[in-house]
């Protein structure tokens, strides 16, 4: 995400520097086709994000606002949360039934992180002159003109007044600035090295053995299922059976049930693949067998069979990229030092929230399309099938 699109998602929002926080499950277009025989549909976990000029998601915005407004949810350190800011989020899509907590809590989860960035920014002294907020408004506002509307009816379907966009242009300018100090060409280039998995490009063949576990069960379902695995790998070790053997016999993965591969996957690269399945196949030594690997399809054993070295990544054509990939590792870590030294406290949702929104869709325009886990039985489902927010690719 660019900058400008990281303000306009922070406007909607009403975060102090959040981007719009996002539900898992939100489906969306294609994926390659997976290798467990159902089509990778898009499970990235994003809210949508209204482009400047956008309508007002529902026609009971303002009486959504100011029901309970000041209602606190959360806090980070001395720093309040309230139910207003997270309604400007969940008042743009449905929350599937039965995920009402999982939603509340990955988007209470967003702002937080907010905060966090802003406490690391401030702390290292950055500040925003009032010439700067001025032409961060004044280029917001030529955005909204060009894509039809201006920028009182944009405040105005959107509830928002000027010191909200100063606030937010306020916060911007000090996430630019910390990004451009924090993005030399030197850290690129580590980064860079730290990825060759991703950036080179290299291949990795690969079969595995899938034992499926719904993300959700029981700790002892999915222990079950890790164990079972332990005992495959020591019947393959000991030779009393090949992995192939094993694979056909006991993997769930269902083109493999189908066609009796041997669990093999073919080649693919790094990025094809969710984070965890992937980290550990490429860590792998070719004919070497990993532990047990969970990931939200299940357990997998996975025995690298095969690897082709990719080519150095042409760093000045591929620096837009490189720096974009960057800035969203930065963003990320940044977050994870700072929650180990706040204090940060989160309620559970309150009991009139989902239900509120709810009675608003009927009002409102159709509320975006959602469902909890759009269905797949790929345990290798490509990185753009990840039931969760996508992150960037973090230095192993």
């Amino acid at each position: 995400m660019n900058t400008r699109g990281f303000q306009i998602a922070v406007i909607v929002s009403a975060c102090l520097g959040t981007v719009a926080a996002s539900v898992p499950g939100q489906t969306g277009q294609g994926g390659r086709r997976s290798p467990g025989g159902a089509a990778g549909g898009d499970r990235r976990s994003s809210a949508p994000t209204p482009s400047p000029g956008m309508p007002a998601p529902r026609n009971t915005l303002r009486e959504m606002l100011m029901y309970k407004p000041d209602q606190v949810l959360a806090t980070v350190d001395d720093d309040q949360i309230k139910r207003a800011e997270l309604m400007r989020i969940f008042v743009y899509y449905a929350v599937p039934p039965g995920k009402e907590e999982q939603a509340y809590q990955v988007a209470i989860r967003q702002i937080v992180d907010g905060r966090l960035l802003l406490r690391r920014i401030r702390r290292e002294g950055f500040t925003a002159s009032e010439r700067e907020i001025d032409d961060d408004v004044a280029s917001l506002e030529q955005e909204i003109k060009a894509n039809g509307t201006d920028l009182a009816t944009f405040m105005a379907t959107n509830d928002l007044s000027m010191a909200d966009l100063r606030r937010q242009g306020r916060n911007q300018v000090l996430f630019r600035k910390y990004l451009e100090a924090h993005t030399k060409d030197a850290e690129l280039r580590a980064f860079v090295e730290k990825n060759k998995d991703i950036y080179n490009r290299p291949k990795v063949r690969a079969s595995h053995i899938l034992i499926k576990v719904d993300p959700d069960a029981p700790a002892a379902e999915r222990e079950r299922a890790r164990l079972k695995l332990v005992e495959i790998k020591k019947e393959i070790v000991a030779g009393k059976t090949t992995f192939a053997a094993a694979a056909n016999k006991y993997s769930q993965d269902e083109v493999n049930v189908e066609k009796q591969a041997g669990g093999d996957l073919g080649f693919f690269m790094r990025k094809q693949f969710i984070d965890e399945f992937a980290a550990a196949a490429f860590a792998l030594k070719t004919g070497a067998i990993s532990d047990p690997v969970e990931t939200p399809f299940g357990w997998h054993l996975i025995m690298a069979t095969d690897r082709k070295e990719g080519e150095p990544v042409k760093f000045e054509e591929a620096k837009p990229h490189i720096i974009e990939h960057y800035q969203e590792y930065l963003r990320n870590k940044v977050v994870e030092e700072e929650r180990k030294t706040a204090k940060i406290s989160i309620l559970p949702a309150p009991a009139d929230l989902f239900p509120a929104l709810r009675a608003t869709n009927e009002v409102g325009r159709p509320a975006t399309k959602s469902t909890a886990h759009p269905k797949t039985d790929s345990a290798t489902a490509p990185a753009s099938s990840r039931p969760r927010t996508p992150v960037a690719p973090s230095p192993r």
